[in-house]
């Protein structure tokens, strides 16, 4: 995949999901299985508890994978 097919695939990613369901504004990560689009609540360490009190469940939570590793062009994984 080229740098502009995989543009073109998180912009989408970015119009279809404009927010999670906690109302947070998805951010695109890249991880070494792919580029994920994901609720930032997912990144922020809190504990168990405070979790089941707010109702704060990941599976709540917006997580899409947009690009696999493997449909990465290998010059474009190396650059990140």
């Amino acid at each position: 995949m080229d740098n502009a097919r995989a543009l073109e695939r998180i912009e989408q990613a970015e119009r279809e999901a404009r927010l999670c369901t906690c109302g947070r504004t998805p951010l695109v990560v890249g991880r070494p299985d792919g580029v994920w689009l994901e609720c930032p609540s997912l990144g922020e360490a809190r504990s168990t508890l405070s979790r089941i009190l707010t109702f704060d469940f990941a599976a709540g939570h917006t997580r899409w994978r947009i690009i696999d590793s493997v449909d990465l062009d290998p010059e474009l994984v190396q650059a990140a």
